[in-house]
C-alpha cells in the first residue's frame, strides 16, 4: 500500500509541474515594478533633455558673440548654431520633418515678390534653356540643408516639371564652418570641365563626411575621368577664382546662408518643404501661360 501511495504522490507532483496555472478571467496578473527608490527615464525623454542643453548652450554662445562682435563673425556663429541644432533634432526619436523648423528661414523683411537679377553665367544647368521657370541655387557641398534639398526635393521637382524648369547650380562655400566646401566646389568644377558635373555633384552629396583630397580623387576615378587632367586641375586650383566669383555674387545678393534659391528672380531661403517650391513654380507657370494667352496673335 505504501508503494501505491508513493506512486500516486509522484504522479500528482509531475502533473503539477507540467501544467500551467489556470487564471480566472478577472484575476489580475502580477507584474514586476521598479523599486520605489529608482527613477526611470525613457530614451526619448533623455534625448530631449540633451537637445535642450545643446540649444541653451548654443544660444548662450551665439548671444555672447553677437554682443561682442558684428557682421560676418556673428553671422557665421548663428549659422553654425542653427546647423548644430538641426543635426541634433534630426537624431531625436520621432523628429520627422522637424529639421525644417530649425533651418535658416526667409528674412522677415524680405518681400517674397521682389525679383533679383541673377545670372547663370557659365554654371551647370539641367533642363531646356527656354524653360518658362529658371531656378538658380547657391549651395555648399558640406551644408546639411543643401544635402537635404538634393536628396528629397530636387529629384521630385525635376520629374514633376520636366521640360518646364531649368535648374542651375552656383557655389557658395561657407569655408569658415565648412573647411572642405571650397575644395569640393573646385573639384566639381574640374569634373564639369569633363562634362561630368552632375554625376560628381551627386557623389559629393552622397557622403558629406568624405570630402578630403583623397576622396575627391576617388570620386573622379569612380566616374572614369581623365585622372591626369583632373589632378592637374585640382593641384593648380584652376577654378578657385570661379568658385569665389560665385560666392561674391551671392554676397552681393545679400545671401548669408545655404541653400538659397532664386525662382525666376524671387528669393527662397532654405531647404523648404516641397509644397513651398511647387507653389512658387506653379505661380510662375500660371503667369507665363497668362502672358501667352494675353498676347494678341499677329495678323496673317
Amino acid at each position: 500500500m505504501a508503494d501505491v501511495n508513493a506512486s500516486l504522490d509522484s504522479a500528482d507532483a509531475n502533473r503539477n509541474q507540467s501544467l500551467e496555472p489556470i487564471r480566472l478571467p478577472n484575476e489580475p496578473t502580477s507584474r514586476s515594478e521598479p523599486p520605489q527608490d529608482v527613477i526611470v527615464i525613457s530614451r526619448t525623454t533623455l534625448g530631449y533633455m540633451v537637445f535642450a542643453f545643446i540649444l541653451f548652450l548654443g544660444a548662450y554662445v551665439a548671444g555672447w558673440v553677437m554682443g561682442t562682435q558684428s557682421g560676418e563673425a556673428a553671422s557665421v556663429v548663428r549659422t553654425a548654431v542653427k546647423e548644430a541644432v538641426a543635426t541634433t533634432i534630426a537624431q531625436l526619436p520621432g523628429s520627422g520633418d522637424s529639421v525644417a523648423a530649425a533651418q535658416p528661414q526667409q528674412p522677415p523683411t524680405q518681400d517674397p515678390n521682389q525679383r533679383f537679377s541673377v545670372s547663370i553665367e557659365n554654371n551647370p544647368t539641367i533642363g531646356p534653356d527656354n524653360a518658362p521657370v529658371t531656378i538658380i541655387e547657391f549651395s555648399d557641398f558640406q551644408c546639411p540643408f543643401c544635402k537635404r534639398f538634393h536628396d528629397t526635393t530636387l529629384p521630385v521637382l525635376l520629374k514633376k516639371y520636366e521640360g518646364k524648369i531649368r535648374f542651375a547650380y552656383r557655389d557658395f562655400p561657407i569655408s569658415s564652418i565648412h573647411p572642405y566646401a571650397q575644395g569640393a566646389a573646385e573639384a566639381a568644377e574640374c569634373a564639369y570641365a569633363q562634362n561630368k558635373f552632375w554625376d560628381y555633384h551627386d557623389l559629393l552629396f552622397q557622403d558629406q563626411q568624405r570630402l578630403t583630397a583623397d576622396d575627391l580623387l576617388t570620386y573622379a576615378k569612380q566616374l572614369k575621368l581623365d585622372m591626369t587632367a583632373f589632378k592637374d586641375c585640382l593641384d593648380s586650383r584652376k577654378y578657385a577664382q570661379e568658385v569665389q566669383s560665385d560666392y561674391q555674387a551671392g554676397l552681393t545678393l545679400s545671401i548669408n546662408g545655404t541653400p538659397t534659391f532664386f525662382v525666376n528672380g524671387r528669393m527662397l531661403v532654405g531647404a523648404q518643404p516641397l509644397e513651398v517650391f511647387t507653389s512658387y513654380i506653379d505661380a510662375e507657370l500660371a503667369a507665363a501661360n497668362a502672358s501667352v494667352t494675353a498676347t494678341p496673335k499677329a495678323a496673317s
